[in-house]
Parts: structure tokens; sequence; C-alpha cells
């Protein structure tokens, strides 16, 4: 099998021998990298993928490609017998299967907010999208709540990219955007009352004498407040947004080419604050228009991104980049069954359904501002335990199977898990809305 696969894929065949080579119960991961390694110097020994093939059907394992039904369809059908792929090769589809969604258990011990917000699903990679979703939007109005981890303050900030082919079903991400809604448009209707009264200041400056100038203070143009941050911005522009809203924000794009165009473009390149706002590193920036030079010392910015895979690769072309360690990946798989566009409650309207929820959220999030003291996040001794040993199994896996090249993915997902169970606790206090211990 090791020769076949070497022959087959080269250094991508170490993976699937390491899979397959399990099922035996001697099995050591080093005696079968070192054996892999031996199948990959060793040239016209004249195994190939063939071979593999038949010792899988000697031991009665199907193998065989799905071929195309000659049947006429039957309308009454849900499901269509015609293979998407007939002509991909087996050990293609072995990298195709769908991908697995979250189990059950999941949602039956969700805050009581996000379960509400997931029942609306319907699919199971529905569900996982509007959790998904919902935990990046609100991910960014937790300004107040922070953790230590690694000796250093974190917030709850989140990165999400839901990618997935045309029509899938990822345009239902826009949903999660009512949540947080409200709060948007507070701030953009204090906007508009703090530019009116400036207008008003600036135009009885304006009207003053020259005596009366000299005693007043030309009035200055208010912050330009939001929580929503369109992705198609310039550097200069994302970075002044996050300094008048103290460094928060949700950068949201439903095509993610938009921000790859940005990053491409002369002015828009902000792919190195964007990495630093992750980690809340200070992000320096010069405002040539007053000779200003600003400095967010822990910005918290949150990012909502959805498209295609090739939207993904123009963003993040290689793992190398550190923007790919930084977000979460939800792949969506494309089911070519048509849904019952007129199930569900007639009288429901699930922007509206959204809508009421984010008016909830508004009532939390408001509480939350009251606070005298920021909330600090903490595991228990025992949780710290579990939460070490087994992101050190995860990344000792990967160091082996893959490379160096993982562990800061690896790492990365150690620190987005403790940013979710920080949104997960903060979220079971928003039935009593107490703030104890």
């Amino acid at each position: 099998m090791g020769f076949a696969l070497a022959d087959a894929l080269g250094e991508s065949g170490r993976n699937y021998y390491h899979r397959l080579s399990r099922f035996y119960a001697g099995y050591k991961q080093t005696e079968t990298e070192k054996q892999f390694n031996n199948c990959l110097k060793a040239h016209g020994h004249g195994v190939t993928i063939k071979t593999l093939y038949h010792l899988a059907k000697s031991a009665d394992v199907d193998v065989s490609v799905k071929k195309v039904s000659s049947v006429p369809l039957d309308p009454r059908q849900t499901k269509s017998p015609i293979s998407p792929n007939p002509q991909t090769e087996d050990l293609e589809e072995m990298g195709k299967s769908p991908l697995p969604t979250f189990p059950n258990f999941v949602y039956q011990n969700l805050p009581d907010f996000l379960q509400r917000a997931t029942a609306k699903a319907t699919s199971p990679e529905d569900k996982d999208l509007l959790l998904l979703g919902s935990l990046v939007a609100i991910s960014s109005c937790f300004p107040n709540i922070y953790g230590i981890y690694a000796e250093r303050k974190v917030f709850p900030n989140l990165f999400l990219f839901i990618t997935a082919l045309a029509s899938a079903g990822k345009g239902r991400l826009t949903l999660c955007k009512e949540l947080i809604y409200p709060i948007h448009r507070e701030l953009i209707e204090q906007n508009k009352v703090a530019f009116e009264q400036y207008q008003r200041d600036l135009n009885d400056y304006n009207l003053s004498n020259k005596n009366d100038k000299r005693e007043m203070e030309r009035p200055k143009e208010p912050p330009l407040r939001m929580l929503i941050i369109p992705a198609n911005n310039s550097a200069t522009g994302l970075f002044l947004i996050l300094n008048d809203n103290k460094g928060v924000g949700l950068l949201y794009e439903t095509e993610g080419d938009t921000l790859a165009q940005t990053f491409k473009s002369e002015h828009g390149n902000y792919s190195d604050g964007f990495r630093k706002a992750f980690h809340h590193e200070p992000i320096t920036y010069n405002r040539r228009k007053d000779r200003e030079y600003v400095e967010l010392e822990m910005p918290r910015l949150s990012a909502l991104l959805s498209g295609t895979p090739k939207q993904v690769s123009a963003l993040i072309p290689n793992a190398e980049n550190g923007l790919f360690s930084r977000f979460i990946f939800y792949y969506m798989n494309i089911t070519p069954v048509w849904k019952d566009v007129f199930a569900g409650d007639p009288d429901t309207i699930l922007d509206d359904y959204f809508c009421n929820l984010g008016n909830h959220f508004f009532d939390f999030y408001k509480s939350l501002q009251c606070l005298s003291e920021p909330l600090r996040f903490c595991l228990t001794a025992m949780q710290q335990q579990q939460f070490n040993t087994h992101f050190a199994l995860v990344q000792n896996q990967y160091l082996y199977l893959c490379g160096v090249d993982y562990i800061a993915t690896v790492r990365r997902l150690g620190l987005i898990t403790f940013r979710i169970a920080m949104i997960f606790t903060v979220l079971r206090l928003m039935r009593s809305h107490s703030f104890g211990e």
C-alpha cells in the first residue's frame, strides 16, 4: 500500500498511508513515517495504485465508482440518483466526501440565545452557519469582557470565512448581522445628532467676527461611530473608523473577493493591520491631512466573510500567509436537492425573527455597558488541564503528519477556542443579567 500511494500521490499520500495503517493493531506512528519515507525513495518497483485497489477488493472492500443510472428520474424522488462527478477517480473521491457537521449534543448545550438563533435552520449545515455567524457577529460587542491567555489580555473577537459554491446557502449569513444591527443603528443615530450639532457650531463660528474667533475654538468634527465596517475601505479609512470607535468593530462582507481586491489596491492594503488586530496588537498610522500621528493601542476587530473557494485563495494564497491561521473556516457542501421554499410558518419572516433577537441582545449589551468594571473570564483548573492536554495532542498529531507549517494554525485554534468559551459564558448571563462571580 505504501508503494502504491507513493507512486500515485507522492508526498501527498503520506496522510492516507497513516489512515490505512492505523487499522493494524501494532501501528506505530514513527515506524509508519519511516516506512513511507522508504517507499518514496524507491523508484521503479512496479507497484501502482491498481495494486491498492486489488488488495481492497480482495478484502471485500467496495472501491467502485458509482455509475450513472439509466433509469428515468421519477419527479417524486427527493434525491437524484446521478452521481455528481461520475468520472472522478476513487482516490480523489476520498478527499471530496461531504464534511461533517456539528453533532446535536452541541446544540442541546448552547446558551438559550444561540439556541433561538439556530432554531430556524433548514439543514445541519445551515444550523452550523447560523451558529458560527452569530458567534462572530456578537464577538465584536463585548469590549468590556476579557480573559488572560498566555499571560496576555485577550477579548472575544473572532475571524470567520464561510466558503461554498454559488447557491449553497451561505447568503443566510446576512441574518446574523441582524443580531447586532440595533447597536450599529444606535451609533449611526448618534453620528447624525452629533454632526448636526457640529454643523450648527461651525456655522456660528464662521458667522462670528474676528475678535470673537480669537476667543473661540474652532469646532472639531465629531468621530464617525459605527459597529459594522465595510471591507471596501482604504487602510487609513479603516483605521480611522476603528480609532473613532475606540478600536471596536466588525468587518462584514458577503463577497470575499471585495477584501482581496482591496488588499491589492494602492491605498487599501491593510492586511498588516488586519493581522495585528486579531491579537489586539497596536496599529499606528499617520493622517497627512492634519499631520496627526494616531496609535490604536488595543484594536478589537472581528471579521465575518463569505465567498467561494476561489475567493479564499485570492485573499489567502497559501497557508504560510498569516491570515490563514487567524480564521475559522467552514466549507458548506452543496446539496443537489430542491428545498421546499414554502415550508415553515407562513406568517414568520426570518428577518423580523432575527431583528427581534437583535433587540433582546441590544438590551443585554446595554446592561454590559453599565458595568462599573470589566468582567474577566476564567477556566477552572480542571478545564485548563483538559484544554492543554487536548491541544498538546492535536499539535503533536499535525506536527508528525504535516510538519511545522500547521503549528501556527493549531496554536491559534487554541486561542479561538478560548474566545468561543468566553462568549458562551457571557451569553449564559443573558437570562438573568446577573454579573456576579
